[in-house]
């Protein structure tokens, strides 16, 4: 079963090989204006009876289909439709495809979103699977959307004839209620009014992860760091973009991140300031010199009295010294490491 999962990991990283996001789709609009993170899949063009063939004359691939088609006869169809015909889920196997992260009250919630290519095929190979592996759950109607609740609560799986969400959280949620809600929300409400959200998307590629600093349900946690260190932790951004661009014949990554005006104007000397007034490196020299079995930390005396004198003519070091005080650290890091 192993090599099963690498072959179609294969199979899906070339799929993945893309040019740059078109038209924005109608169900990235799935996706709650409040997420924090969030991958973007992007299929690219490819001459697939040219990777079907390649695939199928690869003898792990066809020991690996012996393998499966020897536990079950339903799963190996399954998937070797899957690998002629991508779309024969009953997906849009073309179309892009998000996973997202966003609060959940006091959790997280996370969710993928795909487009649906013809709802009732999706709905025979899921009845075939559900069946095939004996999950005791059903396919129910719900409100105009077709859904299944997925064992233990972990989530559920819902999806009309546009598109497909799977939602679950790490904590206790109205599943079925807040799937509803973010498949009938609307565009203004989504991600996409997200300014920095909008750029990032106006540069995708094959494979993209954008994060935010915004995160809502920690605005007290987000609050008390602000406090304590004076700096303003929202509005910071990052960007990550990868793909492949067959003109050139090269892959590009291009990786941003955008950070907000109060750390970009952070004073050294304010941190080192913030360091010695709450034993930061302290903390530090705790961490280097190891934990004890009940993950206390514990000091060696003779490394604390070395570092005695380096700790307190900290008060006027300049960048240079503070560059070379950290280089020794980690130096010492690396000797309890070995």
């Amino acid at each position: 079963m192993k090599r099963i999962f690498q072959l179609a990991s294969v199979a899906l990283v070339v799929l993945l090989l893309a040019t740059s996001c078109g038209k924005t789709p109608s169900h990235i609009n799935v996706i709650p204006g409040d997420a924090f993170g969030v991958m973007l899949l992007k299929p690219g063009e490819m001459d697939r009876d040219a990777l079907v063939k390649q695939i199928e004359s690869n003898d792990e691939y066809k020991d690996a289909m012996e393998e499966i088609r020897e536990e079950s006869e339903v799963l190996a169809d399954i998937f070797d439709d899957f690998i002629k015909d991508p779309n024969s889920l009953g997906l849009d196997m073309e179309a892009e495809m998000y996973l997202f992260t966003a609060p959940n009250d006091d959790e997280i919630m996370f969710g993928y979103v795909m487009a649906m290519k013809k709802a009732s095929a999706f709905e025979d190979v899921l009845k075939k699977l559900i069946a095939e592996m004996d999950m005791g759950i059903d396919i129910e109607d719900a409100d105009g959307f077709k859904k299944v609740v997925l064992p233990m609560d972990a989530g559920i799986i819902i999806w009309d004839k546009e598109k497909l969400l799977v939602l679950g959280s790490d904590g206790e949620f109205d599943a079925e209620a807040t799937a509803k809600k973010l498949m009938n929300q609307k565009a203004s409400e989504s991600v996409t009014s997200n300014k920095d959200f909008a750029e990032f998307y106006s540069n995708c590629l094959g494979f993209n992860i954008w994060v935010s600093s915004n995160i809502d349900n920690m605005k007290e946690q987000i609050q008390m760091a602000e406090t304590f260190l004076d700096i303003e932790l929202n509005d910071n951004f990052a960007h990550l973009h990868l793909g492949w661009d067959k003109k050139i014949g090269e892959f590009q990554l291009v990786f941003k991140m955008r950070v907000n005006e109060d750390i970009r104007n952070i004073d050294p000397e304010k941190v080192q300031e913030l360091m010695e007034e709450t034993d930061m490196l302290d903390g530090i020299q705790g961490l280097i010199g190891g934990r004890s079995s009940d993950d206390d930390y514990y000091y060696d005396e003779e490394w604390e009295e070395e570092w005695a004198d380096e700790l307190e003519a900290t008060e006027e070091i300049t960048d240079e010294e503070l560059e070379a005080l950290f280089d020794e650290l980690e130096a010492e890091l690396e000797k309890v490491e070995e």
